[in-house]
């Protein structure tokens, strides 16, 4: 018995340490948060959420149980938790037009809204939200107007460039139209300042990653990560190697899409001045401008030349060559190709064949889920086209209950409706 005590106290002990650290949410209703506000000469923080929404769960394990955290929001505000479906809260959520969760509200003991954010962000990101609503930092916009008074200011404006995405995303209609731009617009010409051995960084690589696109023909930046490659590899080890993959794979595909040959001038990059990049990718039987050859020259087929017999006949051949280095993500990716390029046009053979290549592709333990889905529905799909009506059925309810395996609730359900309506045409069809 004495033991059990103790174990008990043990555990809360443990239990009041983890939520010292974090912030300490006043128990109590939103005037009684203003009213101690007033009392203590600091602003309430507001976390609206739900029991069933996933981001907001995440801050609360995550973040709000930080120790820097709580040290900094415990000293600055009266913080309170406010269920948004709960009736008692009604009144609140309207005075604050409440629609997306979670919402995080900073306001003055007064009532006044500084700032108010929706979406769940970092810890670092949620302390430097709440310092903005203090004063103690500039706000995005602030910051945007002290860099437009002093344009070759390149620490202000990689700062910009560090808090757009959140500052954007919170935005809406013709607003974030406006900041999308500017924000492009701003990256470009800190590239464009900034390109040289002080680019060569952590904190810059992040931001070329975060805006850079990686579609463009004969683009200086790739350049010249590929000619300062080794530089790179120091800094960040393979990532930039394999950005400079992605970028030639990229150019190739839309080259060979479009019916021009050109995509075989990069093609011979892949064995040429970009070989130390590709020699990242672990070896196998197979180089990598083998790989990419037989890859390239079957989408030129299927896109350009409309030859699916043919393309089919490539990609068996690619299989050969990769052999078990063939993924469920290659497999997957041959079957799209033909959707995407034939549609409706597709013959009865293709999409046997498409069955084919989805079955090994979902044999792959490590394919994500959103790809399982998408196999799973092009396969009854396929289905539905050569009249197998009872197969496709079966695949698209094993989609929709992937489906729930899924965290993000808004994706969960758009899925969900687009299978729905697949069974619903499919029982249509079986009527007639």
């Amino acid at each position: 018995m004495k033991r059990s005590i103790l174990v008990m106290m043990v555990c809360l002990i443990a239990v009041f340490n983890v939520a010292g650290q974090g912030i300490n949410f006043f128990k109590g209703n939103y005037q009684e948060a203003l009213a101690k506000a007033a009392e203590t000469n600091k602003m309430v923080f507001i976390d609206f959420y739900t029991e069933w929404c996933g981001p907001c769960k995440m801050m609360a394990k995550e973040v709000f149980t930080d120790k820097s955290v709580g040290e900094y929001y415990n000293g600055k505000f009266i913080a309170i938790q406010l269920n948004a479906e709960d009736p008692a809260n009604k009144a609140v959520v309207k005075q604050f037009k409440i629609s997306a969760y979670p919402t995080l509200a900073y306001v003055r003991s007064d009532g006044k809204v500084v700032l108010q954010k929706t979406g769940s962000m970092s810890i670092e990101e949620f302390l430097k939200q709440g310092k903005v609503a203090t004063g103690e930092e500039l706000g995005f916009e602030d910051l945007y107007a002290q860099y437009k008074r002093s344009k070759n200011d390149l620490d202000v404006l990689q700062q910009l460039l560090k808090e757009a995405p959140a500052f954007v995303s919170a935005q809406e209609g013709i607003e974030s139209e406006k900041w999308v731009s500017r924000v492009n617009k701003m990256y470009s010409e800190y590239i464009k300042q900034k390109m040289g051995a002080d680019l060569i960084n952590k904190t810059d690589y992040n931001i070329i990653l975060t805006y850079h696109d990686n579609t463009k023909q004969d683009d200086p930046l790739i350049e010249f990560i590929n000619k300062n490659l080794a530089a790179y590899r120091q800094v960040m080890g393979d990532a930039p190697a394999y950005f400079i993959i992605e970028h030639n794979d990229n150019v190739m595909k839309n080259l060979a899409k479009a019916g021009k040959e050109e995509y075989k001038k990069y093609l011979e990059r892949v064995r040429g001045d970009l070989k130390a990049a590709y020699d990242v990718i672990a070896k196998t039987d197979v180089s990598p401008y083998e790989k990419s050859k037989s890859y390239y020259d079957g989408i030129y087929t299927l896109y350009y030349e409309k030859d699916v017999k043919k393309y089919m006949e490539q990609m068996n051949d690619y299989f050969k060559i990769l052999g078990a280095n063939a993924t469920g993500e290659d497999y997957g990716g041959a079957a799209q190709n033909m959707y995407d390029a034939m549609g409706s046009k597709l013959p009865k053979e293709a999409h046997m064949q498409a069955v084919e290549w989805m079955k090994q592709a979902l044999q792959d333990k490590d394919v994500a889920s959103m790809d399982k889905i998408n196999y799973l529905v092009m396969l009854g799909d396929s289905y539905k086209m050569m009249a197998e009506y009872g197969s496709a059925k079966e695949c698209y309810n094993q989609a929709l209950l992937a489906s729930y395996q899924l965290d993000m609730q808004m994706t969960q359900l758009m899925i969900q409706n687009v299978v729905n309506r697949k069974l619903g045409e499919l029982e249509l069809l079986q009527e007639e």
